[in-house]
């Protein structure tokens, strides 16, 4: 390639970047703080769309109970909403949450979740 066709191809890439960057800003966004014992919960939901906290925990390589437990904080947090299909709950990552913008917290500063 000619510096030239290189110049050309630059230019191509920065307006693709930029067409991406105008659609990404027009997206409405939310940005939460996660704990990150949490954080490879919602990344593997994220993943598969929705799902199961068995599914979930098939990803994380962790106990279902513990992805049950992560999963139900996580919708009272308002990342992921919960529907019951059947006889099993199933959780879909919710669109407006924006991944790149999720903090993760350290361990010892945790969610709040209703006692019941």
């Amino acid at each position: 390639m000619n510096d030239v066709e290189l110049r050309a191809t630059l230019a191509k890439l920065v307006k693709q970047i930029e067409c991406i960057d105008a659609k990404i800003s027009q997206m409405p966004q939310v940005q939460i703080q996660v704990s990150s014992r949490l954080l490879p919960t919602l990344l593997a939901l994220q993943k598969i769309g929705s799902g199961t906290a068995t599914q979930v925990s098939r990803i994380t390589q962790r106990c279902r109970a513990f992805e049950s437990k992560n999963l139900n904080e996580l919708c009272l947090m308002g990342a992921v909403s919960k529907q019951k299909v059947g006889h099993e709950k199933v959780f879909k990552a919710n669109a407006s949450v924006d991944l790149f913008n999720v903090a993760a917290l350290p361990h010892s500063i945790r969610c709040t979740s209703v006692q019941h």
